[in-house]
């Protein structure tokens, strides 16, 4: 949850090779109060690194996300849209993230 009981609206994308884990990566945010507004495929699979996508200017949301998943790395990239305050992109590196 963010600041004063708010919650983070959060994307998860899967980077990765590997199926199923945008899902799994989902439950767990879910469990940890945030919601996840969409799970879906980026634009590649192979990325490298996970990493926790700022979306707006406040980065507070991104810290909390990421601290949540273990501290992938957080970018700063901001948009306009209102899905979502951070995306998190799953890559192969998925195991560095806390996921059950």
């Amino acid at each position: 949850m963010g600041a004063e009981g708010r919650v983070i609206r959060v994307q998860v994308l899967n980077g990765s090779r590997e199926g199923g884990i945008g899902a799994k990566v989902a439950h767990e945010l879910r469990e940890g109060g945030f919601q996840v507004v969409e799970v879906g495929n980026a634009d590649r699979s192979d990325y490298g690194a996970s990493l926790v996508v700022a979306r707006r200017d406040d980065l507070d949301p991104a810290r909390r996300v990421a601290k949540y998943l273990g501290d992938p790395p957080i970018v700063r990239q901001a948009w306009t849209s209102d899905v979502a305050e951070v995306t998190v992109v799953i890559g192969n590196d998925r195991s560095r993230l806390r996921v059950e």
